[in-house]
């Protein structure tokens, strides 16, 4: 890793030298063609007369045709070419390396076998599991491996090496044929600084036979299982020992009942917790303690709880019709079991009618209990959600005259703001015909015109003469007005006197 890392380093070094050839291409090309000459075409021109056919015109010599050169680089040169050669080798060189250094770092292999049986008086629980898991590219041995460290700078050199195999450099010496060992130790190689610590890289992994790493397999026995271990285990057998007994004994349904039931007992809970809520925020709505705004939102939000809890009172109560229902077979199924002991024992009859009295007894009143609380219930949640409209629509009612009274501010303000805006034209139209009529007067009176040679100067006397050109039209307009009212009174008058004659 260190030699590949200081001959990367002078590698890098020798690219940025980026030695070339220069090509020298000339021709005689006509004249109107040529876009530029050199010295070059000067001294051919003084060679070649034959190229001027043309008398001087104003001291100047312009012949038909003239010689021009072109100068073209070449990347292609031995030392260049060794470049690439030398990173071609060391792409493979750590490639090699490095794909088989990641598989035998990040394989995992782990397998698990036990083989237990308990004994309870009449329970005998038997468990026996095998396991084998394989893991080519494990993600914690990746990350957390001792070696990583050194696993990333070979990764670093192999992205090293594709770069500089990118740049522009080598990809323009890539056309080129690529040479074939041995390597001809040029003046360069050998006596640059850069070309010869690649020379010596060279060959370093030339004669580099060696694997370049060393490999530990790792295995880890743990018999008996320590106190966590067994801990974890015993969890995984008594899970799929309540798996085995739910599923052999089809009870599966009668637990998951079970839990809905608590699952609805839950919800039963949080639904009072809800109820308490909202008179909460109702006293701190009432004690000016929250905005009203937040009071809605927050109503809002327990309505959409209520309403899903009311839906789950309903199933409830759905289920309560049910197990009434199932109450009622199961007491003639008591009775018809009563009846068979009567006739089977004379002597636990009483005891038989004992017992139906008082579970008669307990079902009334539990009968009874559950009426009272649904009806209980169902009063609270009307009472709950009409308080809710009410102080929902009250809300409302506030909200709204709040916003007629804003939008009828913000139209007296647009009125406002467009008198405004009239006021602010007429004022500017003014302020032109005034500067414009000052102008005149200056002029009429002999003083010298002002100069409007730049832009905004012009821009402001054109201003200037539209607004007085507009002012014009008004008064032009009101005069002739003036003029006609005039005529018509002189006809009527001269109309009239004629009259009197």
């Amino acid at each position: 890793i260190e030699e590949i890392e200081r001959g990367l380093e002078h590698i890098a070094g020798a690219i940025r030298q980026e030695r070339q050839f220069i090509l020298s291409e000339g021709e005689v090309r006509p004249i109107e063609k040529v876009k530029s000459v050199s010295a070059e075409s000067v001294r051919h021109l003084a060679k070649h007369s034959n190229l001027i056919s043309r008398a001087p015109t104003d001291g100047e010599i312009i012949p038909d045709a003239i010689y021009t050169v072109e100068r073209l680089n070449d990347y292609t040169v031995y030392e260049n070419r060794f470049l690439y050669m030398l990173l071609c080798y060391l792409r493979d060189f750590i490639s090699a390396r490095l794909e088989r250094i990641v598989a035998l770092s990040h394989p995992y292999t782990g397998s698990f076998s036990l083989h237990k049986a308990l004994d309870l008086g009449g329970r005998r629980v038997s468990c026996s599991i095998d396991l084998t898991d394989e893991n080519k590219n494990d993600p914690y041995l990746r990350e957390h491996h001792p070696n990583k460290e050194i696993i990333d700078r070979i990764s670093l050199l192999f992205s090293t090496v594709l770069s500089l195999l990118s740049t522009p450099l080598m990809e323009a010496v890539s056309k080129a044929p690529m040479l074939t060992p041995p390597i001809t130790k040029t003046n360069v190689l050998e006596m640059d600084k850069h070309f010869k610590g690649a020379v010596d890289l060279y060959d370093y992994i030339m004669a580099y036979n060696k694997p370049g790493y060393i490999t530990e397999e790792k295995t880890q026995v743990i018999s008996p299982f320590d106190k966590d271990l067994s801990r974890d285990v015993a969890g995984i057998c008594a899970a799929l020992q309540f798996v085995t007994y739910t599923n052999a004994l089809g009870i599966k349904e009668n637990l998951a009942h079970r839990f809905k039931l608590e699952q609805e007992k839950e919800r039963a809970e949080q639904f009072r917790r809800y109820i308490d809520q909202l008179a909460e925020m109702k006293r701190r709505l009432q004690d000016n303690e929250i905005a009203p705004e937040e009071y809605v939102l927050d109503l809002e939000k327990k309505f959409e709880a209520l309403t899903r809890a009311y839906a789950a009172t309903e199933a409830l109560s759905e289920k309560l019709g049910v197990a009434e229902k199932e109450i009622h077979s199961l007491r003639e199924h008591t009775a018809v079991l009563d009846r068979q002991n009567k006739a089977l024992e004379d002597a636990l009859e009483s005891e038989a009618i004992r017992f139906a009295q008082e579970k008669a007894t307990y079902q009334s009143e539990l009968d009874q209990k559950l009426t009272q609380a649904e009806k209980a219930f169902s009063i609270n949640m009307r009472d709950a959600e009409s308080a809710h409209e009410r102080e929902l629509d009250s809300t409302k009612t506030v909200m709204q005259e709040e916003i007629l009274r804003l939008r009828q501010q913000l139209e007296q303000a647009a009125q406002e703001h467009d008198a405004l805006k009239e006021e602010h034209a007429a004022l500017r139209e003014e302020n032109l015909i005034v500067h414009a009529r000052l102008k005149s007067a200056m002029l009429e009176n002999g003083g010298q015109a002002e100069a409007f040679t730049d832009k905004e100067r012009f821009d402001r006397l054109e201003r200037e003469y539209e607004a007085f050109a507009r002012f014009y039209k008004r008064q032009w307009k009101q005069t002739k007005k003036e003029i006609r009212k005039s005529l018509l009174n002189y006809a009527a008058l001269k109309g009239r006197k004629n009259d009197d004659e």
